[in-house]
């Protein structure tokens, strides 16, 4: 039965070459040869011999070759999967033009040729590639709302001692304001009702409102 179906899908053959094939290629020959050169002509016994030997095992051989150049997928997710890919859905063209517009992550300045994030030698110290040391601190300040301006001028002159003291050695400051958002709840029961409801219910509606 296998033999009889493989006789029935055979296709219409000269001498053991399919035609499809052979008049494609013999029709090529011929145009080429009428705009070039008539020596070429001499050139088709000898791809029907090609042709020939190419089915003499398997007379669908170019069926196969054909089946092969239809599903031999794209180039593009061929590479990302490392594998001939057929994907079970078809997907739209994204427009990205307004992320290739915008800035690329590996278009930003970095520190990292400064201070590599490798060469931690301590919590707050990193040593950069010269050498030289960095460390941080962090200046929490002063509640400026609640003391007075004699407070506040006493801190800030400390703060302009602690740096004038490294004055002459090979020390640099950078500042850095650091500024976050917080949000404040001062809610506390009351154990009045109404009261403890009100409360809730105003902290509860600016409670995603950053101070």
């Amino acid at each position: 039965m296998a033999k009889l179906l493989k006789a029935m899908k055979r296709p219409a053959a000269l001498w053991g070459v399919p035609m499809v094939p052979l008049l494609a290629v013999t029709g090529v020959t011929i145009i080429v040869a009428v705009w070039t050169s008539v020596a070429l002509l001499f050139l088709l016994p000898v791809e029907f011999l090609v042709m020939k030997s190419l089915t003499r095992n398997e007379p669908m051989r170019f069926n196969l070759i054909a089946v092969w150049l239809r599903v031999k997928g794209k180039p593009v997710a061929n590479r990302l999967f490392g594998a001939t890919t057929l994907m079970p859905v078809e997907h739209e063209a994204v427009d990205i033009k307004e992320f290739l517009d915008a800035m690329k992550l590996n278009q930003c300045a970095t520190i990292k040729k400064y201070i590599p994030y490798s060469s931690h030698i301590h919590q707050h110290v990193v040593r950069s590639p010269k050498s030289d040391l960095y460390c941080t601190w962090e200046l929490m300040g002063t509640p400026f709302d609640c003391e007075s301006d004699e407070s506040l001028q006493f801190g800030t002159n400390q703060l302009h001692g602690l740096i004038h003291s490294f004055e002459g050695m090979p020390v640099t400051f950078y500042i850095h304001n650091d500024r976050n958002t917080f949000t404040d709840n001062l809610h506390k029961d009351s154990g009045n009702p109404y009261a403890d409801e009100v409360s809730r219910l105003y902290y509860a509606s600016v409670g995603g409102v950053p101070a």
